[in-house]
């Protein structure tokens, strides 16, 4: 087992602890706990004060590690200008914690706590096992930190106002033997590992802690309230009893199973954020879906070609210009959406057939890619299936397409609020969005022909009544180079 004694310089007085042992690297896990040893203490200082408002921290210095590596030795010199006065609260704490890989699980080597005022300076000796050496020899990281904690005379908790700290990281070279090879040595610079040396900071409520190296450290019920943790490194600490609130920043690391939470450092994980249905999440009809649009429909069930359904929103604009690239005029039968108005276009194709298409939901943007892929339709941007397929989202998303009949059907639906889990022709209850403005005629273009007289007409849908021949929900058809009608894309996901 871990040893631990401390002698006084100059002095004859000798207090010797037991450490407390973690399993490590080759420690069974049976093993029986060691026997504490209670130390004796020293006598007090006549130097000690009670003004907690010294900044020096502690100073450890000629931290060394036995040839062997079963002995760890250091002197420490502990803040006098941390300890209390006759009555309060101190808190002494040495550690050595090992890391065996790059991540922040660690293991104790040894370890000792007292409220008694130790020689000062304090010169310590850690004696380790053998199984406890080779983790110090294999381990990616090794911190021995000191810690003090000063509790003032008005806490009735049994917590600690302040506290210094003090980091020192074992090299390579010191845990190694000289033997060893350079191309087997672990790294020892953890990714959690931070830059900041804070010896000299106090731990106490309003500190700045950004950036601080608290590896391994004691920090046993702690006040710390309203202070910047922000990348500061906790891997290994003890923070068991911490009260913590109102700490801000995101820590590099934190102890294995703590988290920092709504401004407080607990042992609770914080929720899972749910996706929205933009990043990815269960939709309902009205959401703001991947692409940027309005969800309309959505199936009960996941079907092959999706579940929603999404609309690009009022304002949408093809990425084709009015003016024919080839001629250099002005595209007959277009005319560019605003910010209340849909695009409108003849529907192109004229006298070319690619069959009647499907009708069901799940079959507009196959019916969009058959047009593109006939040459006819694609010599000019003019087409309802161009002007669809070319346009390309805010948010990046270019698989937009004209809805099928029954799609188009959902999207009138929609568009009146009325129910859209019902698949039922839409009519003319209800009352037109907002984001469906009123135009002349309100007519929509679908992706597929008229059965009974393609290849020259397409069909549509009424979305309002303002013509004798627009009545509201009503399907129709209409000649594809001789009638303009409204273009809305939709996607599905």
């Amino acid at each position: 087992m871990a040893r631990i004694s401390g002698v006084r310089v100059g002095a004859t007085a000798v207090f010797t602890a037991a450490a407390t042992l973690l399993v490590g690297v080759g420690v069974p896990a049976n093993a029986a706990p060691p026997s504490p040893v209670s130390p004796q203490p020293a006598p007090q200082s006549k130097s000690v004060r009670g003004d907690v408002s010294a900044q020096r921290g502690i100073v450890v210095r000629d931290l060394k590690v036995s040839s062997n590596r079963r002995v760890v030795s250091a002197n420490v010199r502990w803040n006098p200008g941390l300890i209390a006065l006759k009555g309060n609260r101190d808190r002494f704490n040495l550690r050595l914690v090992a890391f065996p890989d790059s991540s922040t699980t660690s293991v104790k080597l040894a370890g000792w706590t007292s409220t008694t005022v130790p020689n000062r300076p304090q010169r310590v000796r850690m004696e380790l096992s053998e199984a406890q050496a080779a983790t110090l020899r294999t381990a990616t990281d090794v911190v021995f930190t000191a810690s003090q904690g000063y509790s003032s005379p008005s806490r009735q908790d049994g917590r600690y106002n302040r506290n210094f700290v003090t980091v020192k990281h074992l090299s390579q070279s010191e845990r190694r033997p000289a033997s060893a090879s350079s191309s087997t040595a672990p790294n020892s610079s953890r990714s959690s590992r931070s830059s900041r040396n804070c010896r000299t900071v106090v731990i106490r409520s309003g500190a700045d802690l950004s950036g601080c190296d608290f590896a391994g450290s004691y920090l046993k019920d702690l006040v710390l309230k309203d202070s910047d943790v922000n990348n500061s490194t906790f891997a290994g600490s003890v923070l068991t009893g911490i009260a913590s609130a109102g700490l801000t920043g995101s820590p590099r690391s934190l102890p294995t199973g703590w988290y920092l939470t709504a401004g407080r450092f607990t042992k609770t994980a914080p929720p899972v954020p749910v996706p929205t249905c933009a990043e990815g999440g269960a939709c309902v009809v009205g959401d703001t879906g991947p692409g940027g649009g309005t969800v309309f429909y959505a199936a009960p069930t996941r079907q092959d070609w999706g579940q929603y359904l999404e609309v690009a929103p009022m304002g949408w604009q093809p990425a084709t210009t009015d003016v024919d690239p080839t001629t250099g005029m002005p595209n007959f039968g277009r005319s560019e959406g605003v910010s209340d108005v849909d695009p409108r276009t003849i529907f192109g194709c004229m006298d070319v057939s690619v069959g009647i298409l499907g009708s069901a939901i799940g079959t507009g943007l196959t019916n969009t890619q058959s047009w593109l892929a006939v040459q006819a339709c694609t010599l000019s941007p003019v087409s309802a299936a161009i002007m669809t397929g070319d346009y390309v989202s805010a948010s990046g998303k270019d698989d937009w397409f004209l809805p099928s009949p029954d799609e188009l059907n959902q999207l009138c639906r929609f568009a009146r609020q009325q129910d859209t889990a019902s698949t039922d022709p839409c009519d003319s209850t209800g009352s037109l969005r907002s984001d469906f403005a009123t135009q002349d005629p309100m007519w929509y273009w679908s992706s597929s022909e008229n059965p009974f007289s393609e290849p020259n007409q397409a069909l549509g849908q009424c979305f309002l009544t303002n013509e004798d021949w627009c009545i509201t929900g009503e399907a129709g058809a209409g000649n594809k180079d001789a009638i303009d009608r409204a273009v809305r894309p939709i996607r599905e996901f």
